[in-house]
């Protein structure tokens, strides 16, 4: 794991070609649900931090964010 900064991430976003899923987290219950990339947008438009997880086919990227006092991630997997 390491962290990647908001436009690094935005950059890598704009020239994937193939996107997993990206998904709302609540970080307390787990649930989740799938969000388009104006959701992802309006995401990281706030103060966030972001986590890259790497693998041999795929890049995950947690974007923790706070909403409404609670603490949230938006979850996007980038398939190489």
């Amino acid at each position: 794991m390491r962290n990647v900064s908001k436009s690094q991430f935005l950059d890598i976003l704009d020239h994937c070609r193939k996107i997993g899923f990206m998904a709302d987290i609540d970080i307390e219950t787990g649930k989740a649900q799938l969000i388009s990339r104006q959701s992802l947008e309006a995401i990281t438009s706030k103060e966030v931090e972001i986590q890259l997880f790497q693998a041999p086919l795929f890049r995950t990227y947690d974007v923790i964010y706070k909403e409404k006092m609670e603490k949230r991630m938006a979850r996007v997997l980038l398939i190489e």
